[in-house]
């Protein structure tokens, strides 16, 4: 009985580390990250701050609820979506490392937990789009929470029918999210085989039976969360939304390339995916059925979207395949062929490195000096440390290495980690595949020196970037007028209008919005209010403009000056000029 109920505290020590690194992970991106990048994740955004029902975007819904609830934590819309979008990241990375543990079923577990999550980052848009609350974005969190539950479900003696549910209704939420969350059904094949590989039919229908009830669940959910935002429990059943939105997506002009998707994913993904290829080849006979269907979901997407495209306004956008992008890292970590016994055996390396060391130094009475087999002394654990510390400084040292070695010729370091070391990583973990069956702790230590140095050559410029906060500052251009004069604007009341000149946008600037709606989202966002289109006028600066009344008004500068005498006599007779030294946006203000 004793035995039944000890705690394994290795496992403790690992969950409690993966706590701390999932916190400060959210914290790291949450501080770094971006903004809005696009006109569809702003519309999100607006939607959330103030939900309104929009036929055309049905399937959007839970993750525009569930992105308001971050904006309620963070206090305003932007900084909402940065907290939203680091938690996703936080908790795919979090996932990802769970989900590589669970299906590698190896005495290694972490490592093939730590490859994936660096695979992870080797996806460029990742830090590219830091901040960008795509839809996208959070299918990928849901599948790989799904994907979670799958694995829990299989691992668990006891099927517990509230796991299904559960899965069904994360699957449901992942679905309201965006449509290709309906590729994780190609994964739930895997329900119709029990954990020592045999076909059960029956046994499915039921498992399905426990899922459909999760759906349901989830549909319910999402009518009450319909009718406390938008006053309409059935919005998301009835069957003109459905009209509607299958005519935004199939009728009217429509985007056609030549681009395939396998064009698209190997440009930004193909380690990951050819990695994943691998270890499914490898280990295929070591998989169970229930593990090879999580390998269908990757092409299962790529059916969906493939389908999709057919008729579809839109072609192979790289930002339709995040939701497999999480599974794509996951599998490709099981690649790698490691021995069970790697750790126990580097382990035995080390004591007999360490107690030679102290032979030598003499640090050990001679009776010791063979008990290799015992508990290292306060001595011994000392010289370890240092011996650690020594391999680090060594580590730092090839580094700096790397960067003066690049200086000397001349190269730009980001060049150079892309261009010579990128290739040699790469060619030196295709060399250890292709040569060595098993890999012992030496060849381990190389490929994992490998796996890092991956998502550092390919993303170096983004990722320099995003630490000293570029991305930001390059996001924040967008809002720049309001950022510069917020102090003096407020939120619009109903009868009130405000003036935007369309050059704002055009001319290269790309400041605040190009039509009245995106110009009513942006203003909405920034200032926590909630104006309507209708108050929102965007046009060429004319004399025209002189009989309206608006309450605020940006214009540039420029636009201010090729105005005659009289008009401008006229416009600072009914407004008071704002301006700001080296900033060619004039504010207006009647108040």
């Amino acid at each position: 009985m004793k035995n039944r109920h000890k705690i394994n505290w290795m496992l403790v020590i690992e969950a409690i580390c993966l706590g701390g690194i999932f916190v400060l992970a959210w914290r790291f991106f949450f501080r770094h990250s971006g903004g809005p990048m696009s006109w569809d994740e702003v519309q999100y955004m607006a939607v959330s701050l103030n939900p309104q029902p929009h036929a055309h975007i049905l399937n959007r819904y839970f993750h525009i609820y569930f992105q308001k609830l971050f904006f309620v934590l963070a206090g305003s819309p932007l900084a909402g979506a940065r907290l939203f979008w680091s938690f996703l990241i936080a908790s795919s990375m979090l996932l990802i490392y769970i989900n590589a543990r669970l299906l590698s079923r190896s005495h290694n577990a972490p490592l093939y937990g730590i490859v994936s999550v660096l695979l992870f980052f080797t996806y460029p848009p990742l830090i590219k789009e830091s901040g960008v609350t795509y839809a996208d974005v959070t299918v990928m969190m849901l599948l790989t929470l799904a994907l979670y539950i799958y694995l829990m479900y299989h691992h668990t003696r006891a099927k517990h029918a509230w796991l299904l549910i559960l899965l069904g209704i994360i699957w449901f939420f992942a679905i309201k999210s965006k449509e290709s969350g309906i590729a994780f059904a190609s994964v739930l094949l895997g329900l119709a085989f029990s954990n020592d590989g045999k076909l059960n039919l029956r046994g499915w229908i039921r498992c399905m039976g426990f899922v459909m009830i999760g759906l349901l669940i989830g549909q319910v959910f999402l009518m009450l969360l319909d009718w406390a935002f938008l006053g309409d429990a059935l919005f998301s059943l009835r069957l003109e939304n459905f009209k509607v939105l299958r005519e935004f997506n199939f009728v009217g002009e429509h985007t056609r390339s030549s681009e395939n998707w396998f064009e698209n994913i190997f440009s930004l993904l193909s380690v990951p995916f050819w990695l994943m290829i691998i270890g499914f080849l490898s280990k295929s006979s070591q998989l169970k059925p229930h593990e090879k269907v999580l390998w269908l979901l990757p092409f299962g997407l790529i059916v969906f979207l493939n389908i999709s495209m057919i008729n579809g306004k839109w072609g192979a956008i790289t930002r339709y395949y995040w939701p497999a992008v999480s599974t794509v890292a996951i599998l490709g970590s099981q690649c790698m062929p490691v021995d069970d016994n790697v750790f126990r055996n580097s382990w035995q390396t080390i004591k007999r490195f360490v107690f030679d060391l102290a032979k030598r130094l003499r640090l050990l009475p001679q009776s010791e000096m063979l008990a290799t087999h015992r508990p290292l002394t306060p001595a011994l654990s000392v010289l370890l440390i240092a011996l650690t510390l020594l391999v680090l400084a060594a580590l730092a040292l090839l580094a700096y290495g790397v960067l003066l070695f690049s200086r000397a010729y001349d190269w730009y370091l980001g060049d150079f980690l892309g261009a010579i070391v990128y290739p040699f990583a790469l060619t030196t973990l295709i060399l250890l595949f292709m040569f060595f069956k098993r890999w012992n702790a030496t060849l381990l230590a190389a490929a994992l020196v490998c796996f890092a140095l991956l998502p550092i050559c390919s993303g170096y410029g983004n990722i320099r970037d995003f630490v000293k906060d570029k991305i930001i500052a390059y996001r924040n251009t967008r809002f720049m007028p309001y950022i510069v004069y917020e102090d003096r604007v407020s939120c619009l009341s109903e009868g009130e209008r405000i003036y935007f000149s369309e050059s704002l946008y055009t001319n290269g600037r790309g400041y605040l919005g190009s039509d009245a709606l995106n110009s009513s989202w942006m203003f909405n966002l920034y200032f926590s209010c909630n104006i309507q289109p209708s108050q929102v006028m965007v046009s060429a600066v004319t004399h025209d403009l002189i009989p309206y009344r608006f309450t605020y008004g940006f214009i540039l500068e420029e636009d201010f000056r090729r105005l005659d005498e009289n008009a401008r006599i006229e416009i600072e007779r009914h407004y008071r000029l704002y301006r700001s030294p080296g900033f060619d946006v004039i504010l207006l203000s009647a108040h």
